[in-house]
Parts: structure tokens; C-alpha cells; sequence
């Protein structure tokens, strides 16, 4: 298997919700713990958690916190946006390959990691699943370094900061939803909790 860091990123102002995602919990665990979980086999045991949070869920896991890269670019002095926390987790990557996720995607599993994780080549600069909607899913991918530590960079520094926008500029291998369909809860795998009424529809999913 390819050799990965891990990421999980915590990071978003989260104003749909109401509240920090990764202080949420399923099934009786946190988004950060699930995340974790998801992530451990397949990198390790070395998984990081991304974003500007104080949590003492974190430091109940084990997860050590890497606070966003400040952008200077003075249009976007006070925004946060999902590829922020990309740029850091890659920047921060010791290995050529990171496998990220967001928090607020917590029916993800360790198998889709591991299954995404085949198509590593040097041929590709990102693996990144297809949803049962056929919307790529960049939160839930993985990334070589090397090459999109660079793209990134020029995308911030230009003001670019739509990931649809990065995932145009790079070699990806998008891995089709029936590439994925057989494993385990993968009709689940995407849903994306933004709202308290996503929240209750994860539990009733989850029960």
C-alpha cells in the first residue's frame, strides 16, 4: 500500500450548524473520532487534525492540532475555505501522499481509503471519488504532494479558491461510485452534515 499521512480537517465557521462540526457526535462518537478511525489503518497510525479549534477531543485521541497557513493575500484577509486547509495538511505531509477528509463527512471508512489508495501512480496528482450524485468528492481524496503543493499556492495567492476550480489544473484519477459501490455503507459515504436537520438524518441513518 502507498505510503500516506493523514489529515482530518476540522476547519470551517461552520454558521449552518450553529456550532463547531467536530464537537458533533454519531452513534455515541465525535465527527473527530470517526474521522480518525477512518484514517488510522490506512496511514499508520499517523493522522493530524487541520484547522484554527481548541479541543480537548483531540487530546483525548491523541491528535495533535495544525492551526490553518496564514495566506497573505489582503482580499481574503479574515476568509477560511476548504482548500486552506488542504494547502496546510499537503505543506505539513511527510509523505508523497496524504489521504484527506473533513469532519463533517462521518460515515466514511477506513475500506474506501484503502480501496482509493489502489489507484495511487505516478501518473496522477489526485485520487478523488465520484458521490452517487457524480460530483467529485475532494474532501474525502488523496493528494501527492509534490506536484499540488505548488497549484495551490498559485491558486491562493491569485484569489482562486474554488476546489472544483483545483481539481480542473490537476492529473486526477476520479474513482467511479461503482468502482467504491461494494464495499460496506457505501451509499453513505458522502453524506455531508452542514445542517442540524443533516445532523438528525445522520442518526437516523446511523440507528
Amino acid at each position: 500500500m502507498t505510503d500516506l499521512d493523514g489529515f482530518i480537517l476540522a476547519g470551517g465557521s461552520a454558521s449552518r450548524m450553529g456550532k463547531r462540526k467536530d464537537l458533533l457526535t454519531l452513534g455515541g462518537k465525535s465527527f473527530i473520532a470517526r474521522a480518525r478511525e477512518a484514517l488510522m489503518p490506512v496511514t499508520g497510525g499517523r493522522v493530524v487534525v487541520v484547522g484554527n479549534i481548541d479541543s480537548d477531543e483531540c487530546g483525548r485521541l491523541g491528535l495533535r492540532i495544525i492551526p490553518d497557513i496564514e495566506i497573505a493575500n489582503p482580499e481574503n484577509s479574515t476568509r477560511r475555505a476548504s482548500i486552506i486547509g488542504l494547502f496546510t495538511a499537503l505543506s505539513y505531509s511527510t509523505t508523497s501522499w496524504a489521504a484527506v477528509l473533513a469532519c463533517d463527512l462521518p460515515f466514511v471508512s477506513s475500506s474506501l481509503f484503502t480501496r482509493i489508495a489502489e489507484f495511487c501512480t505516478d501518473n496522477c496528482d489526485a485520487i478523488v471519488p465520484v458521490q452517487p450524485d457524480g460530483r467529485l468528492q475532494p474532501l474525502c481524496a488523496l493528494y501527492r504532494r509534490e506536484t499540488c503543493v505548488p497549484v495551490i499556492k498559485t491558486r491562493l495567492i491569485g484569489n482562486n479558491w474554488s476546489l472544483n476550480g483545483l481539481l480542473d489544473q490537476l492529473r486526477i484519477r476520479s474513482v467511479k461510485f461503482e468502482e467504491i459501490s461494494d464495499l460496506a455503507g457505501a451509499e453513505q459515504f458522502f453524506v455531508n452534515i452542514n445542517t442540524q436537520e443533516d445532523h438528525e438524518l445522520a442518526g437516523r441513518l446511523e440507528s
